[in-house]
């Protein structure tokens, strides 16, 4: 008997978990729009990551260093960066299926897969080449150089034509420069992801767990999570760096300890233009000034509003009119929806969104956690 009371409660929180009856293959049609936008985070995800990111050598943080660790020490794997983080995650993906909300992980698991479709497309010689020639600094710029012939700046300095080896300048500040624009894109990129109900899996399907049960913004979690990996990570690459395990890299400290500094900027730039564009659990406070109270508190009673609210007769000072106020706390990504439910029963509501910095108590998340 306790067994199967056991089992019912797993079924019903696996079913509140997946509201939507979302699966791989109906997800095509319930939600084609945040596919195309979670086809795009994959696209920007990849093209801040080929043209900046690897280019500054930043240390990975989360389960992409682990793909970082191996495309190091084993060089001919790096082409396939996508393909091997896709192959780490998979665990992970098995193990949350039925932890995260089912339309989060169907829609990581598509990230995924067009992480590697893009990537696919980046392995054309072509195309390869041409992310190669995009850079902030060319070590043989002239004013007469023709593009064609001009050399990209190589973080090691290893990769440049034998004839220009010899005293060619290889200055350190464009490391910057690609870890902040990077982390630009990159956090972009997540950002749009999680808007999506989606992720760019790797730490980012763990921090949607602890979030949700913790009820704390996805950006403070995913930052905590980036640093103590990222501290690992730069620790391992500096001992195979300086005992010249990794080919082609050059010990150099002050390099080093500048992309170290990088991956710090990146981290920061990342995770807080996530908390910019998906702010999950911040509060707002919304006031609903109408002439129509009875109206409005019928329709929010109708949708089954899932916040408490509270109204109070007053008159305005401007016009000597009576009015009714009515004031709810509400999470700032719900915020459209209910002054949409709000504007559709009276067009001619006043209504006034402020910000709450905390509450104290038990908050129902469950219209974003879904």
């Amino acid at each position: 008997m306790r067994r199967k009371k056991q089992k019912q409660e797993i079924n019903i929180n696996f079913a509140n978990l997946n509201p939507y009856g979302v699966n791989i293959f109906n997800v095509w049609v319930k939600f084609p729009k945040k596919l195309f936008f979670i086809f795009l985070s994959a696209l920007l995800y990849n093209v801040g990551v080929a043209i900046f990111l690897n280019k500054a050598a930043t240390v990975a943080s989360g389960v992409s260093a682990l793909v970082q660790a191996l495309t190091y020490t084993v060089s001919a794997t790096a082409p396939y960066f996508a393909y091997i983080y896709f192959a780490i995650n998979l665990p992970l993906i098995i193990i949350f299926w039925k932890k995260n909300s089912s339309l989060f992980m169907v829609m990581t698991l598509y990230w995924l897969i067009f992480q590697m479709v893009v990537q696919s497309f980046f392995l054309i010689p072509a195309v390869h080449n041409a992310f190669d020639k995009i850079s902030f600094y060319y070590v043989n710029w002239t004013k007469d150089t023709p593009f064609k012939d001009l050399i990209p700046w190589d973080v090691y300095g290893t990769n440049y034509p034998p004839h220009v080896l010899p005293g060619v300048p290889n200055p350190t500040w464009p490391i910057i420069i690609y870890a902040i624009v990077g982390g630009l894109a990159a956090g972009a990129s997540s950002g749009l992801a999680w808007k999506n109900s989606g992720s760019t899996a790797g730490s980012d399907i763990i921090v949607y767990y602890v979030s949700r049960v913790k009820k704390m913004g996805i950006g403070f979690i995913s930052t905590i999570f980036a640093l103590i990996i990222a501290a690992f990570s730069a620790l391992l690459i500096g001992i195979l760096e300086a005992t010249g395990v990794i080919k082609n890299h050059p010990w150099n400290l002050a390099s080093y300890l500048l992309r170290c500094i990088s991956t710090l900027v990146y981290i920061f730039v990342y995770n807080g233009f996530v908390e910019i564009l998906y702010p999950k659990y911040r509060k707002v406070k919304i006031e609903i000034y109408t002439k129509n109270p009875q109206k409005v508190i019928e329709h929010l009673k109708e949708i089954k509003y899932w916040h408490g609210y509270n109204y109070v007769d007053m008159t305005s000072g401007y016009t000597g009119e009576n009015t009714t106020k009515i004031e709810t706390m509400a999470l700032y990504l719900e915020q459209s929806r209910i002054k949409a439910e709000i504007s559709n029963i009276d067009p001619q509501a006043w209504i006034v969104v402020s910000t709450v910095n905390k509450i104290f108590g038990n908050f129902n998340t469950s219209k974003i956690d879904e």
